[in-house]
């Protein structure tokens, strides 16, 4: 048994995906004791993933509480990958959107992301 704690920053290979990797980094809304822990993150359509993602982005005190390196979130953009239909709209970074219009601020905003 590997804990999830020392998978992250792993380095992962991502196949037919805009770059060639990307590192394991921690989201506090996955629950470890129910499957693996470990997920997909889709931070261009995903509330949660952009939240998490921001979040490790933005504060170094969050990188330091769960050892993440700057160069493992600072270089990775999120990408579009699909088109949503927001307010009579199609976005293409429709967790973006969603988080900022309801004003969600970090990924314990949890009552917000569920209205995102």
């Amino acid at each position: 048994e590997v804990p999830g704690k020392a998978l992250v920053g792993c380095r992962v290979k991502c196949p037919m995906a805009t770059f060639n990797f990307c590192h394991v980094l921690p989201m506090t809304t996955i629950k470890m004791d129910v499957g693996t822990g470990i997920v997909t993150s889709v931070p261009s359509d995903s509330p949660d993933d952009y939240a998490a993602l921001r979040d490790l982005r933005e504060s170094q005190g969050t990188r330091d509480f769960f050892g993440v390196k700057e160069e493992w979130v600072k270089p990775f953009d999120p990408v579009p990958i699909i088109g949503v239909e927001i307010d009579g709209e199609v976005r293409a970074m429709a967790a973006q959107y969603m988080c900022d219009k309801v004003g969600v601020t970090s990924q314990r905003d949890t009552e917000k992301l569920q209205r995102a």
